[in-house]
C-alpha cells in the first residue's frame, strides 16, 4: 500500500491529523447534544423552581391567616410574628414568581390577578389586626365571619392550581423533551466510542510497529547500561537512525538522573509542608476560634466547623454561606454596628475589620460573638475582593464584664452615701465648728479629708463609667456659647490650679462660637483635661485654652507645658484604667477614668478628641464638636 511506504513522520502526521479531525468533530457533536441537553434540564429545574414558589406562596397566606387569628382570639403581640413574616414572604415569593416567567405571558396574566387577589386579601387582615389594635376586636371577627376571606383565599387556591395546572404541563413537556435529548446523546455516545476505538487501534498498531519496540530495545539498553553491562545491538528502521537512538538513550539517562535528584528535593519538601500545614491545623484548633474566608466578588462564604458548632448548628445545616447567612444571625441592635465597621475597613479607614455582635444560637439565645478579619486582596481600584478572618465566642468574657460592671456599680452606689456623709463631716470637724483642734490632728484630718475627696472622686467616675457602658448617661442638649463654657471651666477648676501652682489662661477664641451639647458635661469635660495639664506642669505655668472655628466645627484646645506624654503609653491613652505612671507609689493621683469618660461624652456629642505631646515640652488635647445650627 502506499501508505505503508510512506514515512514514519508521514504516518504519524496523517494518522493523527485524521484522530484530531474525527476527534473535534465527535467533541462537537458530543458537545452541541450536550448543550441541547443541558438547555432542557435548566428549563425543567426552572419548572420546579415556580412550582416551588407557587407552592410556598399559598402556605406564606396561610401563615398570615393563622397568625391574624391568633392575634384575633388573645391579643397577643407574638402571633403577629407569623403574621408579619407571612406578609414578608409572600411579597418576595409573588415577584419571584414574576421574575421566573417574565418569558411566559399568559403566566405572567396568571400572576398578575393572583397579585391582586394577594393584594385583597393582605388588606382584609390587615384590616381585621387594625381594629383589634384599637381594641374593636368585635368588628375585626365581625369581618373575619363574614366569608370574605374564605372567598379570597378561596380564588386565590383556584388562581394557583390553574397557574400550577399550566407549569405541570409545561414540566411534562419539558421532561420529555430533556429524555429523548438523553437518549439520543447516549446513541450518538456509543457510535463514535466505537469509531473512535476502531481508528485509535490502527494507530496503535503503526506506533507499535515502528516506533514502541525500537524504543523498547533503547529502555533494555539503558537498564544494561545503568548495571554496567555491554549494551546489545539494536536492529532498527533505517527511519529512526542510529545516531538518534544513541542521543535518546544518552538523554534518558540523564533525565532518569535529573528526575530522581529532582524527586528526592519534592519529597523532602512536600514532607516539610505537610508538616508545617499539621502544626498550623493543631494550633488553630487548639485556640478554639472559627476560620472563614469570604470571597467578596461572588459572595461565597468558606469556614470551618467551628464557626457554626458555636452558634449550635452542623456545617450543612447554613450551608450555602454567604453574607446574608450571618447578617440573619446577628441581633438587629447590633447590626448598624457591624456594618460600619466593615464599611470603615473596606475604605481603608481601618487597617482591621473588628466587631462584637450578637448571634442568634439554634435553641434561640444570643451568643456574643467577636470577629476580627481584613481585606487580603484587592482590585486594581482598591475594590475588596477576598477577606479572611477569625470568630470566638465570647459570651463568657461578656458575661464576667456585665457582672463585674453591676458589683462596681453596686458597690459605688453603697459606697457614695456614706463616703458624702463622711465627708461633710470631716468637714464640719477642719473648718473648727466643734472646736478648735490641736496641730497634730489638723494633719491627720486634713490627710483624711484629701483621702476621702479622692474616693468620692473614684466613685462618681467608676457611675459615669457604669452609666456609659450601660447606655443610661443622659445628656441635656442645649445651644451652648463656648466662651461662656471656658470662662466658667476656669472659674471652677481655679482653686485646683492654685493647689498646684498653676494658672488657667482663656485666650484666641473667636467671638460668637455656639454648640449644641449637655453643658454640665462639657464642663466635666474641660475639668478633665484641666485637671490632667495642671497635675502635670510644673509650678508656675500656665494652661492656655482656646477655641476657633475651622469649617462646620468647633476646636477647643487645653495646653500645657508639662512632661508630656510617653510615646508607649499614647495608643492606650484613651482605655478605662489607663495611667502613665500605674504604680503604687505614683506621685500623681487619679482614677484613671477621666480621659476614658471624656472620650466617651464627646463620642456623644458627635465630636471626636485628639492631641499632640512632645515629652519634656508639653501636651495639647483638641476637642472638636460641630456647630450649632
Amino acid at each position: 500500500m502506499a501508505f505503508m511506504r510512506l514515512g514514519l513522520r508521514a504516518k504519524l502526521i496523517i494518522a493523527f491529523g485524521f484522530l484530531m479531525l474525527t476527534s473535534i468533530g465527535n467533541f462537537g457533536f458530543l458537545w452541541m447534544a450536550e448543550r441541547n441537553a443541558a438547555e432542557q434540564q435548566l428549563r425543567v429545574t426552572h419548572t420546579h423552581q415556580v412550582i416551588a414558589s407557587s407552592d410556598s406562596l399559598l402556605g406564606h397566606l396561610r401563615d398570615t391567616e393563622t397568625g391574624q387569628r391568633g392575634f384575633l382570639l388573645t391579643g397577643r403581640s407574638e402571633y403577629l410574628e407569623p403574621y408579619n413574616t407571612g406578609i414578608a414572604n409572600s411579597k418576595e415569593n409573588i415577584h419571584t414568581l414574576f421574575d421566573l416567567t417574565r418569558d411566559n405571558p399568559a403566566q405572567q396574566l396568571h400572576l398578575t390577578a393572583i397579585e391582586e387577589e394577594m393584594k385583597n386579601k393582605l388588606a382584609e387582615l390587615e384590616d381585621t389586626i387594625s381594629l383589634a389594635r384599637q381594641d374593636k376586636r368585635s368588628q375585626a371577627l365581625v369581618i373575619v365571619n363574614s366569608g370574605e376571606g374564605k372567598r379570597i383565599m378561596d380564588t386565590l387556591r383556584a388562581l394557583l392550581m390553574e397557574f400550577k395546572a399550566e407549569e405541570n404541563r409545561l414540566l411534562k413537556l419539558r421532561s420529555d423533551s430533556f429524555s429523548a435529548e438523553q437518549k439520543a446523546m447516549r446513541v450518538l455516545f456509543v457510535v463514535e466510542a466505537i469509531f473512535l476505538a476502531v481508528l485509535i487501534a490502527g494507530i496503535a498498531w503503526i506506533l507499535q510497529k515502528h516506533l514502541v519496540a525500537p524504543v523498547l530495545q533503547l529502555t533494555r539498553n539503558a537498564e544494561r547500561l545503568a548495571a554496567g553491562n555491554e549494551p546489545e545491538a539494536i536492529q532498527i528502521s533505517s527511519v529512526l537512525g542510529r545516531d538518534e537512538v544513541a542521543q535518546l538513550v544518552q538523554a534518558f539517562d540523564d533525565m532518569v538522573q535529573t528526575i530522581n535528584t529532582t524527586l528526592g528535593h519534592l519529597i523532602q519538601a512536600k514532607k516539610e509542608t505537610e508538616e508545617k500545614e499539621l502544626r498550623l491545623s493543631e494550633i488553630i484548633e487548639s485556640t478554639n476560634v472559627g476560620t472563614w474566608e469570604w470571597n467578596i466578588q461572588t459572595d461565597e462564604v468558606i469556614q470551618n466547623d467551628r464557626c457554626t458548632e458555636m452558634l449550635g448548628y452542623t456545617p450543612n445545616e447554613l450551608e450555602p454561606v454567604h453574607k446574608e447567612t450571618r447578617l440573619n444571625l446577628c441581633h438587629p441592635e447590633d447590626l448598624p454596628h457591624y456594618q460600619t465597621q466593615m464599611e470603615k475597613h473596606f475604605s481603608g479607614e481601618q487597617k482591621f475589620f473588628r466587631s462584637e455582635t450578637r448571634r442568634r444560637h439554634k435553641n434561640g439565645k444570643w451568643v456574643w460573638v467577636m470577629e476580627n478579619g481584613k481585606v487580603v486582596e484587592r482590585a486594581d481600584d482598591n475594590t475588596p475582593l477576598r477577606m479572611s478572618g477569625i470568630s470566638a465566642d465570647i459570651s463568657v468574657r461578656k458575661e464576667t464584664e456585665r457582672a463585674k460592671s453591676e458589683f462596681v456599680s453596686t458597690v459605688s452606689h453603697e459606697l457614695r452615701t456614706p463616703l458624702t456623709s463622711i465627708k461633710g463631716s470631716l468637714g464640719l470637724v477642719r473648718a473648727g465648728t466643734f472646736g478648735e483642734l490641736p496641730e497634730k490632728l489638723q494633719s491627720v484630718l486634713d490627710i483624711a479629708v484629701t483621702n476621702t475627696e479622692r474616693l468620692v472622686l473614684l466613685i462618681n467616675d467608676l457611675l459615669d463609667m457604669e452609666k456609659i457602658n450601660s447606655g443610661n448617661m443622659t445628656f441635656n442638649m442645649e445651644s451652648i456659647d463656648i466662651a461662656s463654657l471656658i470662662e466658667e471651666a476656669i472659674a471652677a477648676n481655679e482653686g485646683y490650679g492654685t493647689e498646684y501652682g498653676i494658672s488657667f489662661v482663656f485666650e484666641n477664641t473667636d467671638s460668637g462660637l455656639q454648640v449644641l451639647g449637655d453643658k454640665s458635661r462639657l464642663t466635666q469635660v474641660l475639668s478633665n483635661l484641666m485637671s490632667n495639664a495642671a497635675k502635670f506642669s510644673p509650678k508656675g505655668e500656665q494652661v492656655k485654652l482656646s477655641a476657633v472655628r475651622r469649617g462646620d466645627t468647633v476646636s477647643i484646645s487645653v495646653e500645657d507645658k508639662g512632661v508630656g506624654i510617653p510615646k508607649d503609653f499614647r495608643d492606650s491613652l484613651f482605655e478605662k484604667f489607663t495611667q502613665a505612671d500605674s504604680s503604687d507609689t505614683r506621685q500623681k493621683g487619679g482614677t484613671g477614668l477621666g480621659l476614658s469618660i471624656t472620650k466617651a461624652i464627646i463620642d456623644e456629642h458627635g465630636g471626636s478628641i485628639n492631641f499632640t505631646s512632645k515629652e519634656g515640652k508639653g501636651s495639647t488635647f483638641f476637642v472638636t464638636l460641630p456647630v450649632s445650627s
